[in-house]
């Protein structure tokens, strides 16, 4: 990352990779043993008190493989961008940050083929209590497997502090998603409850549930919940102990 001045900045990120499968892996799979290609991302931005913008660029090719990373896409390329305006308030104001911001994506095959397009409203809220609220709505189309598909997704986080030692939170994902499996465009729902409590200088209890389903053509096609429980006690800053209770239902 190169600085410029103290509130614009540019980033760039730059991969090759050279693959090579076994032959039953790449037959399986149907492509080639061996593969090569680069990525590159190149970021720009600017960071102020009330107004943050970002733009970038972005392009991997068709012999890119990063298997064991994060790049779930490959032989691509396209912009996205986003702009955030921040209004602060005052010790004794209702609300000590509101935040607006637009944002937006478009990618595209290196044939000129569209993958995927969208736009993005986003608002925040932080007030007493340490209230924060995170709300988005997405307006999508991405190109699977030869179709093209509409979506319109929601997603919401809130939390707040009752106590000084005490956090609940919850999320919210609700929207259109696509069935990878038959290709097909479902309904999804998913969220579920947070709770952080430090109950003494030592011990901290932390529990997440986590609900996730989607329905296509009015029935479910599959429903997951997940709870995470843990139990810490840190005998100083560099030792602790934890126990862990996790419990999932497909």
């Amino acid at each position: 990352i190169y600085r410029i001045n103290d509130r614009d900045w540019v980033k760039w990120q730059l991969l090759t990779s050279n693959t090579e499968y076994p032959d039953e892996f790449a037959n399986e799979h149907d492509q080639q043993t061996e593969l090569s290609g680069d990525a590159m991302v190149i970021t720009a931005g600017h960071e102020a008190r009330n107004w943050t913008f970002w733009s970038s660029v972005i392009r991997r090719d068709k012999g890119l493989r990063a298997d064991n990373g994060f790049i779930h896409r490959v032989d691509t390329k396209g912009v996205d961008g986003g702009v955030w305006r921040n209004w602060l308030g005052g010790s004794d104001s209702w609300f000590t940050g509101i935040g607006v911001g637009l944002e937006g994506e478009y990618t595209e095959d290196t044939s000129g083929e569209i993958c995927e397009r969208m736009i993005a409203l986003e608002f925040s809220y932080n007030g007493p209590l340490q209230t924060g609220v995170w709300m988005m709505l997405k307006k999508s189309e991405e190109r699977y497997d030869g179709t093209n598909y509409d979506m319109n997704f929601f997603r919401l986080h809130s939390g707040f502090h009752p106590t000084g030692n005490l956090f609940i939170g919850m999320g919210l994902r609700l929207g259109d998603a696509i069935d990878y499996d038959n290709g097909r465009l479902g309904s999804r729902l998913g969220g579920g409850p947070r709770i952080d409590w430090k109950i003494t200088d030592n011990l901290q209890f932390y529990t997440d549930l986590t609900h996730e389903q989607l329905d296509v053509n009015g029935e479910d096609y599959y429903t997951v919940n997940m709870l995470d429980n843990r139990l810490v006690y840190h005998f100083n800053q560099k030792t602790f102990i934890r126990a862990t209770v996790q419990y999932t239902h497909t």
